[in-house]
Formats: structure tokens, C-alpha cells, sequence
């Protein structure tokens, strides 16, 4: 790809509709990296020391929607947030001394707060 043809893709994936149910999901993610809240999972509150910022949210939902893009699709799927949250997060979320000293990785935590997310939705 050439440097139009990246742009181009950029303003169509802007453009890219995103379920409020999809959205709601991706900040109930973002929250849930956050220990001091009552509803964030037990190894966030454990393990976290600094949870995910307001553009962890946006990175998330952007990355989505390319992601979708990529796939063929016009609209931001569950499953996109899911693939994306690894990436987007891994380096958002600041882990407290006790998950270093444990050897407990961010990979970890996100996987468990996407379950946490899911029994949620459920």
C-alpha cells in the first residue's frame, strides 16, 4: 500500500458504525482494568496498579473497526474488540509489584478481564 491508499482506509474506517451494545462492551473493558472499582474482577483489583485511560477506549474502538475493515466488514463485531484488546491494552495497563514479583503477565489479566466482561454481558 501506498501513503494514499493508507489514509483513504483511515477515513473509511472512521466511518464504520459500532453497535451501542459493542461499545458499551469495549468500555466495560477499559473500566474493568481500573482495581478501585467495585465491579472491576478480583485479579485487577489484585494485580493492577494503574488501569487503562480514556484513549485505551478509543485505541480499542479504532483498532476495532480497522480490524473489521480488514475482514470484510461494515461493522464492529464483539469478536473485534475481543482480538484487538491484547494490542491495545498490553502496554495501557500498569501492573503493581505483586503481579512482577508473582510473574502474572498483562496477557493474563486481559484474558481474565474479558471473561469478567463476557459473564457480565451475559
Amino acid at each position: 500500500m501506498d501513503r494514499e491508499e493508507i489514509l483513504s482506509i483511515r477515513e473509511v474506517a472512521r466511518d464504520i458504525p459500532i453497535a451501542s451494545s459493542v461499545k458499551e462492551f469495549a468500555l466495560r473493558i477499559i473500566l474493568s482494568t481500573h482495581p478501585e472499582l467495585d465491579d472491576s474482577p478480583d485479579i485487577t483489583k489484585k494485580y493492577i496498579r494503574y488501569g487503562a485511560s480514556p484513549r485505551g477506549a478509543q485505541s480499542l474502538i479504532s483498532t476495532a473497526k480497522v480490524r473489521a475493515l480488514i475482514n470484510g466488514r461494515y461493522n464492529v463485531a464483539f469478536e473485534d474488540i475481543e482480538y484487538v484488546s491484547y494490542p491495545a491494552l498490553r502496554h495501557r495497563i500498569l501492573l503493581n509489584f505483586e503481579a512482577l514479583s508473582e510473574g502474572i503477565s498483562t496477557e493474563e489479566i486481559i484474558k481474565e478481564i474479558l471473561e469478567h466482561c463476557h459473564k457480565q454481558s451475559s
